[in-house]
C-alpha cells in the first residue's frame, strides 16, 4: 500500500488525458489559422476529421485534414454531425503537423483547437469534462449504491464511478505510444518490439486489443459495484470488452470460452485493497500491450486501491499495480502501474469503431 501511494508523487504536475494515437506529431507550441471552406466531414470514433481547401498568403491552394478530440465529447456540448457541413466556409485554427514544410500543398494537416464558422459562432474542439450541457441533456445515472459511501468512512471499500486515465505532460506529448523495450522480453518478444511500427495497431483497423491493455487505454471507464462483482465498461471499446470482476469467490467454469479479456476474479481486504486475477486469455494482437501481442498462457494480477483525492480533481483517486506473467513474450514477469482519477462528470455515447476514421491520421504522420 505505502508504496502504491508513494508513486503519486510523480503524479503531483500537471496532467492529460492521451488520445487512441501520439500527438507527437503536432507542434503543441504553435497555433495557426487556415481559412476556407470544408470538403469533407468524417464524424465517426474515435476522432472526427475535417478537411477543408484554402487559398494561402502566395495564392497557392493547399488542401488540409483537421483532427478533432472525440465525437463523445462533442455530443455532450451539443455539436453535431450536421453543425460543420461540407461546403460550409470556416476558419480552423490548431497546432499544425511538424511536416507541413516538407509536405506538398495538398498534404497540409493539424490538430484541431476550435473552429470559427462564418457567422462568427467558435466551435471549441477540447471542450472541459464539466463544460454545460447541451439543452434537453438529462444526467446519466451511472454509479452504484454504494457510490456515495466512496472513502467516507474507515472500512468502505467501493470502486464504482467514472474513471479517467492520466499520465504527465511529458507523457503527453510523445502520446505514449512506443514498445515496452525496457519489459523482460523473450526471443519472441524482443523480435517483435525490434520490428515495431505503430501502424500495426489493431485498433487502427477496429481490432479488440483486451486486457491488460485495456487497463492503461486512454479514454474513460465505467465501473458499476454490485454485491457479487464489478462490472467495468471502458468508453470507446466494443461491447464485448465489457469485464466483470466476480467477487463472490467463484471459480472460472470448466466450460469458460477464452477471450481477449479473459475470466477476471477479486478480493478485497480489510486494508480495502482490490486484488484481481485475470486468466481464461486467447492469443491476442497487442494484447499486452502497444507492440507486444500476448498468449493464451498470460495471467494478469492488479491491485487497486483507492486515495482521497487527486492533486489534479479534488475527487478520489484510484492507484493499481499490475503484474503481467506470459511465458511466450515475457522471460519473467513484469511490474507496472498507473493512476485513475475519479469523474463524475463524464458522460458516455454510444461506440461503433470505424476503420476509415481510426487509421486516417496515419496518412499525416
Amino acid at each position: 500500500m505505502q508504496r502504491l501511494i508513494a508513486i503519486l508523487c510523480i503524479f503531483l504536475f500537471s496532467s492529460i488525458a492521451l488520445a487512441h494515437h501520439s500527438r507527437a506529431p503536432y507542434n503543441s507550441e504553435q497555433e495557426i489559422s487556415v481559412k476556407g471552406t470544408v470538403t469533407k466531414v468524417l464524424w465517426r470514433n474515435p476522432h472526427p476529421y475535417y478537411k477543408i481547401e484554402s487559398i494561402n498568403a502566395q495564392g497557392v491552394k493547399e488542401n488540409w485534414q483537421f483532427e478533432g478530440f472525440a465525437v463523445s465529447a462533442y455530443v455532450k456540448v451539443g455539436w453535431k454531425k450536421d453543425t460543420v457541413q461540407v461546403g460550409d466556409a470556416v476558419t480552423m485554427v490548431g497546432n499544425p503537423n511538424n511536416k507541413n514544410a516538407s509536405r506538398p500543398p495538398e498534404k497540409q494537416s493539424g490538430l484541431l483547437v476550435r473552429i470559427i464558422q462564418a457567422n462568427g459562432n467558435v466551435l471549441d474542439a477540447n471542450p472541459a469534462e464539466d463544460a454545460p450541457k447541451a439543452d434537453g441533456d438529462e444526467e446519466a445515472e451511472r454509479e452504484s449504491e454504494y457510490s456515495d459511501k466512496i472513502m467516507d468512512t474507515p472500512g468502505t471499500h467501493d470502486f464504482s464511478g467514472n474513471w479517467h486515465f492520466f499520465v504527465n505532460n511529458e507523457e503527453g506529448k510523445t502520446g505514449g505510444f512506443d514498445p515496452p523495450r525496457h519489459w523482460p522480453l523473450s526471443a519472441a518478444g524482443q523480435e517483435q518490439v525490434d520490428n515495431f511500427a505503430l501502424k500495426d495497431d489493431p485498433f487502427y483497423k477496429c481490432v479488440n486489443f483486451g486486457h491488460p491493455r485495456l487497463v492503461f487505454w486512454v479514454w474513460a471507464r465505467n465501473w458499476v459495484r454490485f454485491e457479487d462483482r464489478i462490472e467495468v465498461e471502458t468508453e470507446m471499446s466494443a461491447e464485448n470488452q465489457n469485464r466483470t470482476i466476480w467477487l463472490d469467490g467463484r471459480k472460472k467454469p470448466a466450460d469458460f470460452v477464452p477471450s481477449d479479456i479473459g475470466f477476471s476474479t477479486g478480493t478485497i481486504d480489510e486494508n480495502g485493497t482490490l486484488t484481481v486475477e485475470t486468466t481464461g486469455y486467447t492469443s491476442t494482437p497487442w494484447g499486452n500491450i502497444i507492440g507486444l501481442d500476448s498468449s493464451d498462457q498470460k495471467r494478469v494480477v492488479v491491485r487497486y486501491n483507492l486515495t482521497n483525492g487527486s492533486p489534479l480533481t479534488g475527487h478520489t483517486r484510484m492507484v493499481f499495480e499490475m503484474v503481467v506473467e506470459d511465458p511466450v513474450y515475457l522471460s519473467k514477469p513484469v511490474k507496472t502501474w498507473g493512476v485513475y482519477d475519479l469523474a463524475p462528470a463524464h458522460e458516455y455515447v454510444p461506440f461503433s469503431c470505424d476503420p476509415e476514421a481510426s487509421s486516417a491520421h496515419l496518412e499525416y504522420e
